[in-house]
């Protein structure tokens, strides 16, 4: 049995080989702010509050305009210094001090933590909405459906049905590989005789939760519905974006609900292989990398796909092993065992 872990490098891979734009592309931890944030009250206040903290200036006029629509007309150069755009400047400066993972760590202490709806709407206009206007735009074609995955096609194609994927993106593009590509497949936490099981924990586009009725549910990859919550007739609302676990620094799946059950039992798994493709190792993730070392420690080989050398050291380094390096997916499908 082989293990694969799929992170944003696969996605962006698949991206750029169905001819995307390089500059609606997904994102990166990197540049995850500045490719997905949209402009709203609520990641004003975030970005401001989070300025604040740090005893950093900005422009307040966007949020009195916000808070007094009527009576307060932004002016030319007002946009340029709001909290937003400040919070964006400083990330780009000083990634290690100021980044997406500790602003919505403090985000979720401060304001998130005890207000489902304020984490919601904080959610929907930092991830979700951005998110799924790139992937309809460069993978849906109306009255077709969802385009083939040539990457996942590719990746699909050495692998079995006894196998198992932990998949990190929101995205479905790789859902929809192995949808496209076998004929039995299954979202943890179901379970599956004969065919794939996917993980993952950090949440999906196609991931929906009724948070009063305290339930959850994955749509098929191709099915999913075009608006991000709709009334269960039983109880509650269904939310998309309440399905998002958000980079967060020194997040613990444990203290996540919908997190632990999905991940329940995959530190059991005793893999062959262990093939990480487009990862790039964080140890904020302190949950994820047991899983990693447990794998790994049962393997008789740990690959990474992945053009990026740096991720190779930083992986290397994190599981403290030897990982055999692949540059492209040619190049696995080539020379890989």
């Amino acid at each position: 049995m082989r293990f694969f872990v799929i992170g944003a490098g696969a996605s962006i891979e698949e991206f750029n080989r169905v001819g995307g734009n390089p500059k609606e592309c997904f994102p990166s931890i990197a540049n995850f702010s500045e490719r997905l944030f949209q402009e709203s009250a609520v990641v004003q206040f975030v970005t401001a509050k989070y300025l604040e903290a740090y005893k950093m200036g900005f422009n307040k006029r966007i949020l009195e305009a916000y808070n007094d629509p009527s009576n307060v007309k932004l002016q030319n150069g007002d946009m340029a210094n709001s909290p937003l755009n400040v919070y964006l400047k400083l990330e780009k400066s000083n990634p290690e001090q100021h980044n997406v993972e500790r602003l919505f760590e403090f985000a979720w202490k401060n304001y998130g933590k005890n207000n489902i709806g304020f984490w919601d709407e904080l959610i929907n206009w930092t991830i979700y909405q951005s998110l799924s206007i790139i992937h309809s735009k460069y993978f849906f074609e109306q009255g077709v459906g969802y385009k083939r995955m040539p990457a996942g096609a590719l990746i699909c194609s050495k692998m079995t049905s006894q196998d198992r994927v932990l998949s990190l993106n929101y995205d479905t593009c790789f859902d929809l590989a192995l949808q496209q590509n076998f004929n039995s497949y299954c979202y943890a936490p179901n379970d599956i005789q004969d065919g794939i099981k996917l993980y993952k924990p950090h949440g999906s586009l196609s991931l929906y939760v009724n948070q009063k009725r305290g339930i959850f549910a994955f749509c098929a990859p191709d099915k999913v519905p075009g608006t991000i919550s709709y009334t269960d007739p039983e109880e509650g609302e269904w939310h998309a974006s309440l399905g998002i676990l958000p980079p967060r620094l020194n997040k613990n799946y444990s203290q996540n609900p919908i997190a632990k059950i999905i991940l329940n039992g995959i530190g059991e798994m005793e893999p062959e292989v262990v093939t990480f493709w487009g990862v790039g190792l964080t140890d904020s993730d302190i949950d994820l990398l047991a899983i990693y070392t447990n794998a790994c420690n049962h393997a008789r080989k740990v690959e990474l796909i992945s053009p990026s050398c740096k991720a190779l050291n930083r992986s290397q380094k994190l599981l403290g092993l030897t990982i055999d390096h692949y540059s492209t997916i040619e190049e696995w499908l080539a020379k890989g065992a």
